[in-house]
């Protein structure tokens, strides 16, 4: 990924392409999106708690509400932040996301967070009590261990799904020098090939998926055996 020059987050999700239409447009993306983030970091999950947020932490406070990008005196309500929420390009806010973090890493650090841990998850609160057998939203991240910061992550169908994921992920990152880790869904040999040609390391778990290396692997691992006993292997 190529350096970027550090800006403010407001000032990334301005690169954000904005999928409404202009008529009738009344709140900027950027605001909409820097007074999400806000109220989230304060516990709200929903839109509707997100709306209410805004209506009595922003608006009744003028230059906080202008230096959020509001231009109106009311804030968000809940049917527009679903309209922004459905429509807007969720790849386009990982990659500029992605890089707004890469570009908050001072070089100095840059020996120091070499290690990207890939791990899948699903979202708490995505899955539906009206619909308990329905999957939630499971999403495949890439970690950078040691400024504790997830630099890009993907959805995924399901868990089955998750190395063809993290096979984009591997064209997103920068991968020289740097060591990925994950458990044994990641241990297959086109993400291995790809890590190496990117000049990069890994480190998977090998278990039953591999079942012809991890024999292998178990075979080099044990204690030698001579037919002419142990004397033999000590001389």
């Amino acid at each position: 990924m190529a350096e970027q020059q550090k800006v403010t987050l407001h000032a990334a999700f301005a690169s954000i392409p904005d999928p409404r239409r202009r008529r009738g447009r009344r709140h900027p993306l950027p605001a909409v999106l820097s007074m999400t983030v806000a109220a989230m970091l304060s516990g709200c999950k929903g839109v509707d708690a997100i709306s209410q947020w805004g209506r009595v932490n922003l608006v009744p406070n003028l230059p906080l509400f202008r230096r959020f990008g509001f231009t109106s005196f009311t804030s968000p309500c809940p049917s527009t932040l679903h309209e922004v929420f459905s429509a807007i390009d969720a790849a386009a806010v990982e990659r500029i996301l992605a890089a707004w973090v890469a570009a908050l890493l001072p070089k100095s650090q840059a020996a120091a967070w070499r290690h990207i841990s890939f791990d899948g998850k699903t979202l708490r609160g995505t899955q539906s009590k009206q619909e308990p057998e329905a999957p939630g939203l499971h999403l495949l991240s890439a970690f950078l261990q040691t400024p504790g910061c997830t630099l890009m992550q993907l959805p995924v169908d399901c868990k089955t799904n998750e190395p063809k994921a993290a096979m984009e992920l591997l064209a997103a990152l920068v991968l020289k020098n740097a060591l990925i880790t994950g458990d044994a869904i990641f241990c297959q040999k086109e993400l291995c090939a790809e890590i190496v040609q990117a000049k990069g390391d890994y480190f998977f778990v090998v278990k039953d998926n591999q079942p012809t290396l991890k024999a292998a692997i178990a075979e080099a691992f044990q204690t030698p055996v001579s037919p002419l006993g142990a004397a033999a292997l000590a001389s």
